[in-house]
């Protein structure tokens, strides 16, 4: 398994990088979940521990077509965010003995986050850091390239790892494509 740092695109289209899957958070609120209609829900949030807020503030615009449960997107600067340190996101998706791909798009605005990958079969965890000390949301997106002994999971948190700001300096979460 490996994370690899890249830029992002100032238009990012999910349905063209997601052959598997993809998801978009935020387009209809603080809760809601743009994805692929055939994905067969690869991707996976897990529950909410943390306070969750919609925002607007992505420099990127994310696009896609053939969603659920909004079918189109032209180009939306929305995602998710969380403020404080220790508090964040998860997620899954499979494993298999074949190579995959999970692209995320994270950012952070006054907060250093933390990205872990580990798989559900074992073997070693690997992390990656982004950090944004301004008052404005700096992105990122982390290539993750994994491959399992056995089919299983591959687990991801993105955590806020140290806050720079009392008024919320935190993570952000965008989208996320599988390959």
């Amino acid at each position: 398994m490996s994370i690899a740092r890249t830029g992002i695109a100032q238009v990012v289209d999910l349905t063209a990088e997601g052959s598997r899957d993809w998801v978009h958070w935020g387009e209809q609120g603080t809760f809601s979940l743009e994805r692929k209609a055939n994905g067969g829900f690869a991707i996976l949030e897990g529950a909410p521990t943390a306070p969750r807020f919609r925002h607007g503030l992505s420099p990127q615009r994310f696009r896609w077509n053939g969603g659920n449960p909004v079918e189109r997107s032209d180009g939306t600067p929305t995602g998710i965010r969380t403020c404080d340190e220790g508090n964040g996101f998860t997620l899954s998706a499979p494993a298999a003995t074949s190579s995959r791909t999970l692209k995320l798009y994270v950012g952070a605005r006054a907060a250093r986050g933390k990205l872990t990958a580990k798989l559900s079969t074992g073997g070693p965890t690997a992390t990656a850091t982004f950090t944004e000390r301004g008052s404005n949301v700096g992105t990122t997106a982390f290539v993750v390239t994994y491959r399992a002994p056995k089919d299983g999971k591959l687990n991801l948190s993105w955590v806020t790892d140290d806050s720079f700001d009392d008024d919320c300096g935190g993570v952000a979460l965008e989208a996320a494509t599988l390959r």
